[in-house]
């Protein structure tokens, strides 16, 4: 989804731009700017910052729900090799102090074997997909109906031991999901219906 259906979609949004040692922002209300675009002072850094909160009158739930957002988050670094994809959750704190966090990275070391099968309409895309470390072992499997994830998804280490496992129906995340510590052991366990977190976390 683009920024411009995220405006469409957002009761006010924000874009900050850092570029050619200038900052520009311009702001948003149901979609419409509220000035031209304007500059608003000098920068060393490069990048776009984008802010926005979904409409009510769109949506019957606006909050934002972490877990999701870490699993589409770790998808996405398996998917795009060689950038940093992070997440701060500044609703809540750690034990430490700290804003709750969650980084993600992908060495690149993955190979891809897609297994994926047209459909006899010339449809969306369906079947088994998997991607492989250089040494051959299995890091991510998962499976497609009609273009979106379908069933397990399951990611395993360069040693073979599993990380994760989220269960998905027609894209959405639905029933268990589960995180493992590097020994193998049970870190965190919740369930999702729907899309959304539902019944007993356990951790």
């Amino acid at each position: 989804v683009g920024v411009s259906c995220v405006n469409a979609l957002s009761s006010d949004l924000k874009v900050e731009v850092h570029r050619d040692g200038k900052i520009f922002e311009q702001e948003y209300k149901i979609g419409v700017p509220q000035y031209d675009v304007r500059e608003i002072g000098n920068t060393e850094k490069t990048g776009t910052f984008v802010t926005f909160h979904p409409d009510p009158t769109i949506f019957e739930d606006t909050v934002y729900h972490f877990d999701i957002l870490v699993a589409r988050l770790r998808e996405l670094a398996f998917l795009n090799k060689g950038i940093h994809l992070s997440i701060t959750d500044k609703r809540r704190n750690t034990e430490e102090g700290d804003f709750v966090k969650e980084e993600f990275y992908s060495n690149g070391k993955l190979k891809s074997r897609t297994n994926f099968q047209p459909k006899s309409d010339g449809g969306e895309h369906h079947g088994p997909d998997e991607e492989y470390y250089e040494n051959g072992q299995l890091s991510l499997r998962r499976n497609f109906k009609d273009g979106v994830i379908d069933g397990p998804l399951e990611s395993y280490s360069e040693t073979g031991q599993l990380e994760y496992k989220y269960n998905y129906k027609d894209g959405k995340l639905d029933g268990a999901v589960e995180e493992y510590y590097e020994n193998g052991q049970l870190e965190l366990k919740f369930n999702f219906k729907d899309g959304k977190e539902d019944g007993i976390h356990e951790s």
